[in-house]
């Protein structure tokens, strides 16, 4: 295997015959390269395989065009996981030395020899993402590499995946992530299980919580609900945010009850779960109710009580 220099005629009008040669194969490959289409790697339906660069494969180098000869030219495999490039540079002997890099900082867009080059390095316009203990070589083509860094690269199947690109609006109907294709809205706070977001309002279709119980209301909606404690009878819940969520234990046993839901503001609305336990028999209520509304109980070894302001 070996990538060969392409020598041009020792004159500017070729007067014999190996002249003509020379002419003709610099005239092949500068068509070659101008038509914009060669796959210069190998291997690139999958990822099983580390690529190579392909027989036949032209190749422009600071001026001159270099040819992938005689067989597939094999780049030296990388020691560790990352996303590497393929970098050139003159051996000296009319070839070229090539290896895989990582580090692309120093390279800039040089627009006279149409590359990226650093001094007399250049890398090529591919991405070899290298994962799995270097095992698995996802192989991508980058289409602006004259930015030098928020690459757009696509792969074989036509999936284009972008970097970060700084400045840029991306403007589409839907992104579909793997989760399908989804609208975005604005947002301005995080939204995972562990966060604790806070809304103007939440609206809920009727009879949403008709079912649920104190045991089998999921914890984590409207963001988890708060462990309030104990509460003693004559007890006014205090002021509640729209979609806050509170558990209560009742502290007494077997006498009446009372407690109230918060005084303000005005027209708000909250829905109340109780669960009570008796002799060992637990039995549920459940209720909408206006504030300053008195919630009352007797009877029962022990309650627990979820108030949710709905309204």
């Amino acid at each position: 295997m070996a990538i060969t220099k392409l020598v041009s005629p020792n004159t500017s009008v070729p007067v014999v015959e190996g002249d003509w040669a020379l002419a003709m194969a610099q005239v092949t490959a500068l068509k070659t390269i101008m038509s914009g289409n060669q796959m210069v790697l190998t291997q690139w339906t999958n990822t099983t395989t580390l690529p190579k660069l392909a027989n036949g494969a032209y190749i422009h180098h600071l001026g001159a065009v270099y040819k992938v000869d005689t067989e597939d030219f094999t780049i030296a495999a990388p020691a560790a996981d990352g996303t590497y490039y393929i970098r050139l540079v003159d051996d000296g002997a009319d070839s070229l030395d090539v290896d895989f890099v990582t580090d692309i900082s120093g390279y800039s867009w040089n627009p006279a020899y149409n590359g990226m080059y650093n001094s007399t390095y250049q890398v090529l316009p591919y991405q070899i993402s290298v994962s799995g203990t270097v095992t698995v070589f996802t192989k991508r083509k980058i289409l602006n590499f004259h930015r030098s860094t928020g690459f757009l690269t696509v792969d074989y199947l036509g999936n284009i995946i972008t970097a970060t690109i700084l400045g840029t609006a991306i403007v589409c109907n839907t992104v579909d992530t793997g989760q399908g294709a989804n609208e975005l809205y604005g947002m301005d706070q995080g939204v995972k299980t562990t966060d604790s977001p806070s809304f103007v309002a939440v609206s809920a279709g009727s009879g949403a919580f008709t079912s649920a119980t104190v045991d089998s209301l999921p914890p984590t909606l409207f963001g988890g609900y708060t462990n309030a404690g104990t509460l003693s009878t004559g007890y006014t819940i205090s002021a509640m945010k729209l979609g806050e969520i509170r558990a209560y234990t009742v502290g007494f046993t077997s006498s009446a009850y009372l407690i109230g839901t918060p005084t303000s503001p005005a027209d708000s609305r909250y829905f109340v779960m109780c669960k009570f336990i008796d002799g060992g028999v637990t039995t549920y209520k459940n209720d909408l109710l206006a504030e300053s509304t008195a919630i009352s109980f007797s009877g029962a070894d022990a309650v627990y009580v979820l108030i949710i302001r709905i309204l």
